[in-house]
């Protein structure tokens, strides 16, 4: 029986000195049947000119260049709609793959178990000074969110370069979400949690590359603050979108709290100082985030103690994360 076709789709914008590893990284695959889209964004860093040439030496990679720039949601969606294989492989241009088994691994999960959409890994952080992080979701509770309320109060990521989608899922939440929404991953992961079942893979599969500028990430306090603004925005929608998931999931993350409780102390242990700074502050973010979210909650659809009980789930373990952390900062 021959193997299913994957389309790994690379999003590339001013990527210039990233694209080449990322392109790599997939050529180095040790599965056969499947297809690379590159979409460049109309970058403006020399980027196009590395990409003509990696063209060259990789005939199999196909690169399409958008002839004006559409930011990143809409790229996404566009090159999706390129793709003609079973699965969908997501890799942004500055990350790369580091187990050339990846896909196999991945698209073996999926053919076996029909009743996930999605697989994901866990993942290693390359920082600008050359130090590597390794195995965050392993060892960081906010790096792997167990259904869509801790995904939506926590504000986590599955890390995106790991994903393996099934294609007419992720076409199909392509078209629900707001292309312009402040981070796609945000919002597309929220969908996959409320519509398929999700299959977490405890391996390192993917490097993510930590830039000081990018589309999530900015020096800028006033950028920064404009993007939580719009995140805290897109929290209330789907719990209006998911009233009765969001609960669900709620009271299912009060009966783990305890196993979350010893992640959190495990963490503390582990972190540096400099990473608690950068943690400190993005709990103490979400932990507002949380009581914002709570308390618009209160008059929909939640009432009198139970309103209360929910709101006390969800902001739980944060509320521990952000002491711990501030103990470490001081």
């Amino acid at each position: 029986m021959s193997k299913v076709k994957i389309s790994v789709i690379i999003t590339c914008y001013n990527k210039a000195l990233y694209i080449r590893q990322a392109v790599e990284s997939v050529v180095q695959q040790d599965y056969e049947n499947m297809e690379i889209i590159v979409v460049d964004d109309d970058s403006t860093d020399g980027g196009v000119e590395i990409l003509r040439g990696v063209v060259q030496e990789y005939p199999q990679v196909k690169v399409v260049f958008n002839e004006k720039n559409l930011g990143v949601t809409k790229n996404w969606a566009r090159a999706c709609k390129l793709a003609t294989g079973k699965y969908i492989a997501r890799l942004d241009g500055d990350d790369y793959w580091i187990d050339n088994k990846k896909l196999s691994k991945q698209v073996e999960i999926l053919e076996k178990n029909p009743e996930y959409g999605q697989c994901y890994t866990d993942y290693d952080i390359l920082y600008p000074d050359g130090e590597i992080k390794h195995a965050v979701a392993s060892n960081f509770v906010f790096a792997r969110p167990e259904n869509f309320a801790m995904h939506l109060v926590m504000m986590t990521t599955t890390m995106p370069g790991s994903w393996l989608v099934r294609t007419d899922l992720m076409r199909k939440i392509n078209g629900e979400i707001d292309l312009d929404t402040v981070d796609d991953t945000f919002d597309i992961q929220l969908e996959l949690y409320a519509q398929t079942k999700v299959y977490y893979l405890d391996e390192v599969t993917v490097t993510y590359r930590f830039l000081t500028e990018s589309d999530s990430k900015s020096e800028d306090d006033q950028k920064m603050k404009g993007r939580m603004e719009r995140l805290r925005e897109a929290q209330w929608k789907y719990i209006e979108k998911y009233p009765d998931l969001f609960m669900k999931n709620s009271l299912e993350n009060e009966t783990n709290r305890s196993e979350l409780k010893m992640q959190m102390k495990s963490l503390r242990e582990i972190i540096d100082n400099r990473d608690a700074e950068i943690v400190a502050k993005n709990v103490d973010i979400a932990a507002k985030s949380a009581e914002i979210v709570a308390l618009r909650a209160k008059g929909y659809k939640i009432r009198n103690s139970l309103s209360y009980r929910i709101g006390r789930i969800v902001t739980a373990p944060l509320r521990l994360g952000k002491r711990i952390f501030r103990k470490r900062v001081v």
